[in-house]
């Protein structure tokens, strides 16, 4: 008799990473000679809350889950130290850091009763200023003006460099562009077409440095994983092995930064010239002291992870 095994995602059927999944799903049926059906929970079907999964999928509220630091990070203290934004100044010192960021994040799910199938590549975000009256392409006209971020550890990154920065929800940052509140934004351009259309309160944009995060986690209740037969656990692995290139593809994929890059031109925001390196450096190094300070408010094995990582980036700590 076939075994079935519930996945959970937050991610909609919709979503180029549920397509992903599914494949996963079906290489598993094919790969245990049916013994083994993958049913995916796409769009959290299951109703389960994923800040809190690592209570829930050891205790077997769903067989397989995708988990996210981005999620988890809220009720875990070394998850939210692990790797503040901005600190990363390239693609390359992203890919130098993920051993370190999949270490840790290897030794977090493990110690919370989890078998761990496969740690994916997150997709890459290129983060701009939006600025509503004028273009803003240097840390000195940030400077002048009110800007919102989209994550809290950012006020303390952004207010080292002596620019005005507060983090309010994405719910809130239309209507306080709108009003005023705020001169400008960080956002990816990807994202205006389905959640804030900022071609509406904005005018300008420049780019200023690479959203980069922590891994996606596809895990199990270990108790589960040694309860399955070799075969059964070589198909889950191998499953998982097919399913990695497709991730890693898609988070390195331009092509929807690019076409809503095009579409928001076309809408009448006008795309300036990146700015400077010497700026970026100024904000990675900003946000490698944040770093220092989150990871010493959780303790010294947090100190030597952030140690390694920018060892690996090629930085000193």
């Amino acid at each position: 008799m076939a075994k079935g095994l519930r996945l959970h995602s937050f991610y909609g059927a919709h979503r180029p990473e549920a397509a992903l999944l599914d494949r996963f799903a079906a290489e598993t049926g094919r790969l245990s000679a049916g013994a083994l059906q993958v049913q995916v929970a796409h769009g959290n079907a299951l109703g389960l809350d994923d800040a809190t999964a690592l209570d829930w999928l050891p205790g077997g509220q769903a067989e397989i889950a995708l988990l996210w630091g981005v999620y988890l990070q809220g009720r875990i203290p070394a998850l939210r130290a692990a790797y503040p934004m901005a600190v990363a100044r390239s693609l390359d010192e992203h890919l130098r850091a993920l051993p370190s960021l999949e270490r840790l994040n290897r030794e977090v799910a493990e110690a919370a009763g989890l078998h761990l199938l496969a740690m994916f590549h997150a997709p890459v975000l290129h983060i701009s200023v939006f600025s509503r009256a004028g273009p803003v392409r240097s840390l000195d006209a940030l400077r002048l003006i009110r800007l919102r971020v989209f994550s809290p550890d950012l006020e303390a990154t952004f207010g080292r460099l002596g620019v005005d920065a507060r983090f309010i929800p994405q719910g809130e940052l239309y209507a306080a562009l709108e009003a005023g509140r705020f001169d400008a934004t960080i956002y990816p351009a990807c994202h205006t077409a389905w959640s804030v259309p900022l071609w509406r309160v904005t005018g300008d944009a420049a780019y200023l440095f690479p959203e980069v995060l922590q891994p996606y986690l596809l895990a199990m209740p270990a108790a589960l994983w040694r309860d399955l037969p070799p075969p059964g656990q070589a198909a889950l692995e191998e499953a998982a092995r097919l399913a990695w290139p497709g991730f890693l593809r898609h988070a390195y994929d331009r092509r929807d930064e690019d076409a809503a890059r095009g579409n928001l031109a076309a809408a009448g925001l006008r795309w300036h010239a990146d700015f400077s390196p010497e700026d970026q450096q100024a904000l990675a190094a900003s946000a490698a002291e944040t770093w220092r300070d989150m990871a010493a408010d959780v303790g010294e094995r947090l100190l030597r992870h952030r140690a390694d990582a920018l060892t690996a980036m090629g930085r000193a700590p």
